[in-house]
């Protein structure tokens, strides 16, 4: 599990990590038509970044980024902690981020590795397992990068608490994670059974999460320097959301016959910014943040990976605990801290009586380039204020926010003045989409999915469209870098799941109106777009080209025409518009009109004075459109 993506994205929200001790002695195989009886008897640890070691540092060689993988195996998880009595080795399988479809047999692929039971066929061939142990299913539909995501930006002010808007959901998504869970599960006992072993030869043990925050945050690391979530959604992770997680994923081990390790209050008293005196006390990590990843365009959307999830400390703890329940015949135990400062394997807990939970519903996993976005804060960036309905900001048809992205809250700052259109540039750098007007301006924590995409889709959950009863708004998004290479990416991340519903659409021959529309300027590559049969962006074509312009285009493909005002006309507000060029700039209107496109001018005047409110009563006569400029308050105030 990994918070996202990360960043992706959470596990920076419920985590917990395995490991082994103890003396116990676990019973030699029968002989079978498998590896040979002297076979290294081994443990193997599988899953997500609970077990893969996400926190604790020290990575596999090839696991931190090297060709893309993001793994983070680390040399302190748990499962190398111990020495367990009769065990040769250890094998780390697992990966951070991996949904439950990588555990279990099939083709899905994570950070560049195949499934894991594809990988557990060879060791399971040359040495003798003896215990699996696994802990995954969170990056499954409970998602937890999109849960952390928006629990960082309820703390940011950027919508509501996510206990309200993920909490009355959060048992559905449990619920179909669950058949998923239990398929990876089964899956390696498949994988065992084939290569020769009994179910009596090996341990197959599932583990829960550990909650990494709670509501025992100390005061002053509520806040970006510690664990930025608001108080009662820290209470949410602890007392709903991870007793919830965890009824699920022991449904799962009770569909495969597997033991079930409970580490839901694994935590209690050591969570992340739990001790602001002796930050050693706690056995997970805060917002960690590696600075230096930020400066290179391959590891920046990782930087803050680690984040909220069990450091050394505690996967020296919870290997521990699983040590202790692995020599007990009970088929499920809780982890729990005692008096002696560490986790130990209590009571039994409920195990095989849970209500079957319904199944459906896909993988979710995104990176957390939220998170980021905090990176951006604590540099200087200025938090957007909440989300707000909106129902008292009068929309303003024709004002369009020209380089919306350089005022101090992008997108917000328009909204709150009623804006219709904002205008955002991208460059394509390292596989990510940056938002910025120069190259020397680029940030990678300013992406257009965290400035945007993110923003405008929750404002359309929360508002039924970007403004309460009012549907049309349009995004302008100029391409900077390659045409072809950009759009590419820039298609794919508008089509993806979690904008479903959100874009304005191009479906063999028919225009769906959504309640945002996409449209693409600078570097587009018109003949791919005309080409797709179906989009969710469009084409901003040129006045200037009269293949643009009026009837001799298709408004499907190019329902707006852009140009440069100066370009077109030489009055620029001084004296009164010439009858000719009024003439003309009337003409065009009605020509794109005709044709179902909209107008729009940049390089008009923007200077508040006489000569642009002299442009802007000749545009707003004439109908144009989209008004283009920098002055939100300006533009709002002449409109109104």
């Amino acid at each position: 599990m990994r918070p996202s993506g990360w960043l992706v994205l959470f596990l920076v929200l419920v985590l917990g990590a395995l490991g082994l001790a103890g003396d116990h002695d676990f019973p030699a195989p029968k002989p079978l038509p498998g590896p040979p009886r002297d076979a290294p008897r081994v443990i193997v640890a599988m899953g997500d970044s609970t077990i893969s070691g996400e926190g604790a540092g020290d990575y596999e060689r090839g696991t931190d980024g090297e060709k893309g993988n993001w793994c983070h195996r680390s040399a302190n998880a748990s499962i190398f902690q111990v020495t367990v009595p009769g065990v040769d080795k250890a094998f780390n399988l697992a990966c951070s981020g991996a949904p439950s479809a990588q555990v279990g047999l099939g083709k899905v692929v994570q950070y560049t590795e195949i499934s894991q039971s594809e990988q557990l066929v060879r060791i399971a061939a040359r040495n003798r397992v003896v215990a699996v142990v696994v802990g995954s299913g969170a990056n499954d539909d409970p998602a937890f990068s999109h849960v952390m995501n928006s629990c960082v930006e309820a703390w940011l002010g950027k919508e509501r608490p996510c206990s309200r808007t993920v909490g009355p959901e959060w048992e559905r998504r449990v619920d179909r994670m669950v058949p998923k869970l239990t398929k990876a599960l089964r899956d390696i006992r498949t994988v065992l059974h084939n290569v020769g072993y009994a179910e009596s030869d090996y341990q197959l043990v599932v583990q829960s999460y550990a909650a990494p925050v709670g509501p025992n945050v100390a005061r002053d690391l509520q806040d970006l320097s510690g664990c930025p979530l608001l108080s009662q959604d820290l209470r949410w992770v602890r007392d709903d959301a991870v007793p919830v997680l965890t009824a699920g994923v022991r449904t799962a081990a009770a569909n495969a016959g597997a033991r079930f390790l409970d580490l839901s209050q694994a935590g209690t008293g050591h969570e992340a910014c739990s001790s602001e005196r002796d930050p050693a006390r706690e056995w997970f990590q805060r917002l960690a943040v590696q600075w230096s990843d930020l400066q290179h365009d391959d590891r920046a959307t990782h930087a803050l990976q680690e984040s909220f999830h069990p450091n050394a400390s505690g996967h020296k703890q919870f290997g521990q605990c699983l040590a202790e329940f692995l020599t007990t015949p009970d088929r499920a135990a809780v982890c729990v801290p005692t008096r002696d400062g560490n986790l130990h394997a209590g009571r039994r807990v409920p195990y095989g009586g849970a209500t079957l939970l319904s199944s459906g519903g896909s993988p979710v996993r995104r990176p957390l380039l939220l998170l980021l976005a905090i990176v951006g804060l604590v540099a200087g960036t200025v938090p957007a204020t909440a989300t707000p309905t909106h129902d008292r900001v009068r929309p303003l048809a024709q004002a369009h926010a020209h380089n919306d992205y350089e005022h101090s809250r992008p997108l917000f700052d328009a909204l709150d003045k009623g804006f219709t259109s904002v205008e955002a540039d991208i460059w394509l750098v390292g596989g990510e989409l940056l938002v910025a007007h120069d190259a020397e301006d680029l940030d990678p924590t300013r992406t257009l999915r965290s400035l945007y995409l993110d923003p405008l889709r929750q404002r359309v959950q929360h508002n039924g469209g970007v403004y309460p009863g009012r549907s049309g708004f349009q995004l302008l998004i100029d391409i900077k870098t390659d045409g072809e290479s950009t759009y590419a990416a820039l298609d794919a991340q508008l089509r993806g799941s979690r904008y479903a519903n959100l874009w304005t659409s191009f479906r063999f021959g028919h225009v769906r109106r959504g309640p945002v529309t996409a449209v693409v300027s600078g570097n587009r590559p018109r003949a791919t777009m005309t080409a797709q049969r179906t989009r969710v962006a469009f084409y901003d074509g040129r006045i200037a080209n009269t293949d643009d312009l009026g009837p001799g285009d298709d408004a499907r493909l190019t329902p707006l025409v852009s140009d440069n005002w100066t370009t077109l006309f030489s009055w620029t507000g001084a004296g009164p518009m010439p009858a000719d060029e009024r003439a003309e700039l009337r003409s065009i209107v009605a020509t794109a009109h005709r044709a179902g496109q909209r107008v729009r001018f940049w390089e008009t005047p923007d200077v508040a004075g006489p000569a642009r409110d002299a442009v802007w009563r000749e545009l707003v006569a004439a109908n144009v459109d989209h008004i283009n400029t920098d002055d939100l308050a300006g533009l709002a105030d002449y409109l109104r």
